[in-house]
């Protein structure tokens, strides 16, 4: 009678264990230099939850939830998190003078299991200011601006952002006088590559200009290009 008891006792802390572990989600992974593949202690992990996408910011999720770890001496980070409603899950690194290769088709991942696990790859990198001014802004003068840049998921071609007036208008941008900042992988990157078309509207018909200029760029430097026009 005793060992059936005790057979009972096992059987139900067995299951209050189960049931515990399928209520936990545990993220873990490794922080590792994307070109060289060495580790990161000490390094911040920052872990955000949701169950779904903001309809109004496809950068975050609703009803998020953050929690963040370090590191240990191997790169490794873990999380120990209730299951709630949670069905999408990205991994930020929040490490000064260095940013994370995050593969557009990865910024956020569903969860499908009650553990898993991701390497995450930082590089070191390099910022960019763009400070843009009109010598005459009543002259109308248009300007639009095309970077052509580097990443690690797009090695063969250049990645290409364009600074056009719909952009300073959806951004609320002043074109005659604003200041954009980017950041970008210093070792893909050691120059930058940037094109100005410039159409003037001083008498007769509008003219444009083209400059194409490239740029050195040091790491972990905040690179000031001025550009007037």
């Amino acid at each position: 009678m005793k060992y059936i008891k005790l057979l009972c006792l096992l059987a139900l802390i067995s299951c209050d264990l189960n049931e515990q572990t399928d209520l936990m989600i545990q993220f873990h992974g490794h922080v590792i230099d994307y070109f060289t593949k060495t580790s990161f202690p000490d390094t911040k992990v920052v872990l955000h939850l949701g169950p779904g996408m903001n309809n109004w910011n496809n950068n975050s999720f609703q009803n998020e939830s953050l929690d963040s770890v370090y590191t240990d001496g191997n790169g490794e980070y873990n999380f120990l998190v209730e299951k709630k409603n949670f069905t999408q899950y990205r991994l930020i690194i929040d490490k000064p003078g260095y940013i994370q290769a995050v593969f557009p088709r990865f910024i956020s991942r569903m969860i499908n299991s009650n553990q898993l696990t991701d390497t995450l790859f930082l590089g070191t990198s390099t910022l960019v200011k763009l400070v843009v001014t009109n010598d005459n802004p009543s002259d109308g003068d248009q300007i639009s601006i095309l970077i052509e840049y580097q990443t690690p998921w797009d090695l063969l071609f250049h990645s290409r952002e364009l600074l056009s007036e719909a952009f300073f208008e959806w951004m609320g941008y002043d074109p005659n006088n604003f200041t954009i900042t980017r950041e970008y992988f210093y070792n893909l990157n050691t120059s930058i590559h940037i094109k100005i078309t410039i159409t003037r509207y001083n008498t007769g018909s509008p003219v444009t200009t083209i400059q194409s200029n490239s740029y050195n760029l040091l790491k972990n430097e905040t690179n000031i290009i001025n550009i007037e026009y």
